[in-house]
C-alpha cells in the first residue's frame, strides 16, 4: 500500500482491507505495523479478534509520522490461525528535518544555559553585552621609549 506523502512530523496513513481468500475460516489474533523510518502504528483495527469466513474481510487503518524527509518502507503484519500475513507499506515524507531534541545544554555569552538549550539573561538586570568604550581605540600601539 502506498501511504500518501506528508510533511515531516505530520501524520498520514491509509486504510488496508484484509480479505480471507482461503477455503476455511481465518482467525485474526494480532495486527501490527512497522517502518524503517519514523513511527508507524495501527490506529484503528476491526481485524484483531475477528474470525473471517472465506471471502470475509476486515479493515486496518495505519498511521505514519515521519522523522526525516525522504522515502520510507514498512509492513503490516496480520497474525492469523494460518500463519502471519504481511503487506508492504511505503511512502515519502517531504519538508525540513525537525529540530534536534531539546534537553542538551548550550551556553551563550548573554546568559546561563538552560535545559532546553536557550539562554536566559541574568535576573539582576545587569547588562551582559560587552563592547569597547567609545573613546578608546580597540588597539593601541606601544609607545616609544
Amino acid at each position: 500500500m502506498e501511504i500518501p506523502t506528508a510533511e515531516v512530523g505530520e501524520p498520514t496513513g491509509g486504510l488496508v482491507k484484509v480479505t480471507n481468500d482461503q477455503g476455511e475460516d481465518l482467525a485474526v489474533s494480532r495486527v501490527s505495523a512497522s517502518s524503517d523510518s519514523g513511527r508507524m502504528e495501527v490506529s484503528d483495527d476491526t481485524c484483531t479478534g475477528a474470525s473471517l469466513p472465506p471471502g470475509g474481510s476486515c479493515e486496518v487503518t495505519v498511521r505514519h509520522v515521519a522523522a526525516e524527509p525522504g522515502p520510507y518502507t514498512g509492513a503490516l503484519a496480520v497474525s492469523t490461525s494460518l500463519g502471519t500475513l504481511s503487506a508492504p507499506l511505503s511512502g515519502e515524507a517531504v519538508g525540513a528535518q525537525p529540530p534536534a531534541p531539546t534537553g542538551m545544554e548550550t551556553s551563550t555569552p548573554e546568559g546561563t544555559p538552560t535545559e532546553t538549550g536557550s539562554a536566559e539573561p541574568p535576573s539582576d538586570g545587569t547588562d551582559t553585552t560587552q563592547s569597547p568604550p567609545v573613546d578608546e581605540p580597540a588597539y593601541a600601539p606601544p609607545r616609544p621609549r
